[in-house]
């Protein structure tokens, strides 16, 4: 229990780590859309490089890391697209570049904001870790 005057140790201890905690969840979302925002754009350079390639080019594509298929390219009719669930959907490819271009940028705010709520709680939780080392060496 606190005195009169005096901050409450044990909730300034409870208050740092669930600053931590939420720290920590943080950071796991920030690296599960950091892989997702690097499919994305994977997927983007690989169909924008498509866009030019020859109509009676060959190519492989790799199935597996031991399988690989050698193909025929006949030009791009139509473009898969996951919606979810595995669900696949046909569009063009115009619309398959905007949906990623425009993932790729709602990726990008999303992790710009959790940037700054990092900062945020990083800024908190130090100032509890402080604020609790000073009271152990009293």
């Amino acid at each position: 229990m606190s005195t009169p005057g005096q901050p409450d140790v044990q909730s300034m201890y409870v208050q740092y780590q669930n600053a931590v905690r939420q720290l920590q969840m943080l950071e796991q979302q920030v690296d599960i859309y950091t892989n997702l925002l690097e499919q994305y754009r994977t997927n983007l350079e690989t169909l924008n490089g498509l866009k030019d390639y020859p109509e009676d080019g060959e190519f492989i594509f790799p199935l597996s890391d031991m399988v690989h298929l050698k193909a025929n390219f006949s030009g791009i009719k139509e473009v898969m697209v996951d919606v979810g669930s595995d669900y696949l959907l046909p569009t063009t490819f115009e619309d398959a570049v905007e949906k990623l271009e425009t993932r790729i940028e709602q990726f990008e705010n999303l992790l710009e904001r959790f940037s700054k709520q990092k900062n945020e709680l990083e800024t908190i939780a130090s100032g509890l870790q402080n604020q609790l080392n000073q009271f152990s060496r009293q």
